[in-house]
Parts: C-alpha cells; sequence; structure tokens
C-alpha cells in the first residue's frame, strides 16, 4: 500500500528531507484500529483502497452502542472494545499503546503533515475512514517523476531507501523488523534496501545486531545543489 503513495520532499538547510504525503504511523494506527473493532460475525474482509484524492479503509461493523466519532476524536482514552481478547492480545504484542489512543494520534499525525482533518463514517454495518490525499502540483510531479527516473543511479536512493534514513533518523535503535511493519516490507526487502544503503556510504552499523544502533554518515543531497 506504502508504495502507492507520494513522497513528499522539503529543505531542510542544504539538504532534501523526504517522507509520505500520508505518515506511515497514522496509518498503521487506523488499520490496527480497523482490525481490534471490526465485527468477525460479518464474514467481510477488511478493504483498503487508494484512490487519486484520498485513502480509504473500510471494516465491517458498526460502532458500538454508545459511541460516537466526535468523542473518540476529542477524547483521548474514550474506547470500548468488541473484541477484547484481540485487544489483550495486541496491547501485550505492543501495538496498542493506551486504549482509546489510536484515532488522536492519527489526528495529530496527518495534521502534522498537513492533512486537515480524516472523516470518519459509521453506517451501523460498516465503518469507513477516509484520509484526503494532498493535491500534487504539475512542478511537484515532475519533481518526483524525475527522482523516479533517477533511482537506478548507485548514488540516488529509491523511495523506500529514502523513508528507511528517515525511519534510522527518528530512532537510530529501529530494527530490521520494525522498519518491515512500518513501511509494510518484508525483512528480505528491508535487508537489501539496508546493504544498498551501507554500500553507498550513507549509513553504518554501529555496535552488534540486538544492542547496536544506526549511524547516518550522509545524507541525501538537494538534487538542484
Amino acid at each position: 500500500m506504502i508504495s502507492h503513495l507520494n513522497l513528499d520532499f522539503k529543505i531542510e538547510g542544504t539538504y532534501r528531507q523526504s517522507s509520505l504525503e500520508i505518515p506511515p504511523r497514522a496509518i498503521r494506527e487506523l488499520i490496527i484500529n480497523a482490525v481490534l473493532h471490526r465485527s468477525y460475525i460479518n464474514s467481510s474482509d477488511i478493504l483498503i483502497a487508494i484512490y487519486d484524492d484520498r485513502v480509504e479503509i473500510v471494516s465491517p461493523g458498526g460502532l458500538l452502542r454508545d459511541l460516537d466519532f466526535k468523542t473518540i476524536k476529542t477524547s483521548p482514552g474514550t474506547s470500548k472494545s468488541r473484541n477484547k481478547a484481540l485487544a489483550n492480545v495486541f496491547y501485550r504484542m505492543n501495538f496498542v499503546e493506551n486504549w482509546g489512543s489510536g484515532i488522536p494520534r492519527s489526528l495529530e499525525e496527518v495534521k502534522k503533515a498537513g492533512i486537515d482533518d480524516i472523516d470518519f463514517i459509521d453506517n451501523s454495518s460498516y465503518v469507513s475512514v477516509i484520509i484526503p490525499r494532498k493535491r500534487i502540483s504539475s512542478s511537484e510531479e515532475k519533481s518526483m517523476s524525475k527522482d523516479s527516473s533517477e533511482n537506478n543511479h548507485d548514488n540516488e536512493l529509491s523511495s523506500n531507501e529514502a523513508l528507511i534514513l528517515d525511519l534510522i533518523r527518528e530512532n537510530s535503535k529501529i530494527t530490521q523488523s520494525q522498519i518491515a511493519l512500518e513501511l509494510n516490507l518484508s525483512k528480505r526487502q528491508v535487508q537489501r534496501f539496508i546493504q544498498k544503503l551501507k554500500v553507498n556510504g550513507f549509513i553504518e552499523r554501529i555496535g552488534n545486531n540486538q544492542t547496536g544502533s544506526w549511524k547516518i554518515l550522509l545524507e541525501e543531497p538537494d538534487e538542484n545543489e
């Protein structure tokens, strides 16, 4: 899914920083929320659709009684679990930090990315979550197209490599398994991207695989330099 989203670029100092148009953490929280609170009596699948102007996540089963999205969005901690056993498993696996925090956290993440709001629709038989996508200007499209065409060069970062570099920048102790989860990639894919980043001098590993950390040696340069 993430590979179908666009990358945003901004200049910080002399370097270009890249990020997905919709923050992966927001998408992750909303998908976890859909899995936890869907109706498993209904045999329908959770559907994720990517359109030109939006991303939609549709899960079977409406909200439980006495819950509404206005309260959930504005009052962190508001939660009523339909699947308590599954919720406890997710909590023990650290997929859930605090009950009722997923949607407010997603709203905070998309706001930071310049997305005004997320729409939630509850019609009693399903819940639909609609995340607006950013409009991309023609100049930005040309820039993205140029960036994509140059990804075959060894000294250029692919979109996934740029995202991995961003994750390492945020958390130097992040593991390859955590990167795979954040970017919806297989661990083998992550290992391949990590190896390329090492070979091209962008990162190095300090210490061992269990207790070590990543060090960024080279930032992605601004293409206008």
